[in-house]
């Protein structure tokens, strides 16, 4: 193993079940991937993150500080390296501007270690799953998000017709625009144009999900090609879509 320096309800498979090698789990906010992931390479996302090794430990590279462990959290934005070895892992990806992302960000957040191996099949189970883990969450994030970032917010959540140019969306949200781009960015622990990637991300792994190849999904998510969502994709994740995506018989993806 080797790291690199510090210098991101449809079911749809061609398989059975038991076959099924891994799963991914989408709603909204929320990511819940269960299945091998080797070596990736060093990245961040706007994603808090819980890594579980369902089959025993696994080596995680995060500040500096080699981790070998059965469980961890990461905060949104920290960069980080992650080795599942051969074993499976169990990895909940949270939006930073949810409140659990809120608490993964602040400390807040003390993983259940029980039932980790009680894979869910249904979004109703996932969304379960991720709730009986995190039920000890600390109590430390009441405040709520501004109304105003929130209406914008809930705009970008949207694939289609978005606007994203910042004068835009200043007006949306009754700010200046310096003024805007500063309460989004201590909002959401993002810039307005990040965050913007962020959320492209995620729409286009939603339509390859749905069947759509990576060329489709890629422009469903408002990136040029292909060739634009796999390196922003491999520069988040640590690994390229296609690897995760392409061979449909290896994963099952399910949808809200």
């Amino acid at each position: 193993m080797s790291f690199e320096s510090d210098s991101n309800n449809k079911v749809y498979s061609i398989m059975p079940d038991n076959e099924i090698k891994a799963r991914l789990f989408f709603w909204e906010g929320s990511v819940l991937f269960f299945g091998p992931l080797s070596d990736t390479t060093t990245h961040s996302h706007h994603a808090a993150q819980i890594t579980i090794g369902l089959d025993g430990p696994f080596h995680l590279k995060m500040s500096g500080v080699l981790h070998e462990t059965r469980i961890i959290t990461i905060p949104p934005n920290q960069r980080h390296q992650l080795d599942g070895g051969q074993g499976k892992l169990a990895i909940a990806l949270i939006d930073g501007t949810l409140d659990l992302g809120r608490a993964i960000a602040a400390g807040g957040v003390i993983p259940v270690c029980d039932r980790l191996n009680e894979i869910p099949a249904t979004i109703d189970e996932a969304k379960n799953y991720l709730k009986h883990l995190t039920k000890h969450t600390a109590q430390q994030t009441t405040s709520q998000i501004d109304k105003r970032i929130a209406r914008v917010l809930a705009v970008l959540e949207k694939p289609d017709d978005t606007p994203t140019n910042a004068a835009t969306l200043a007006k949306l949200a009754n700010l200046s625009q310096s003024r805007f781009l500063h309460l989004f960015k201590e909002t959401t622990g993002l810039p307005l144009r990040r965050y913007i990637l962020w959320r492209r991300i995620i729409n286009s792994i939603e339509a390859a999900g749905q069947g759509a190849d990576l060329t489709s999904a890629a422009h469903m998510g408002g990136f040029a090609d292909s060739s634009h969502f796999s390196r922003t994709f491999r520069e988040t994740f640590g690994l390229s879509p296609s690897k995760l995506l392409k061979n449909s018989q290896n994963i099952q993806v399910i949808t809200r």
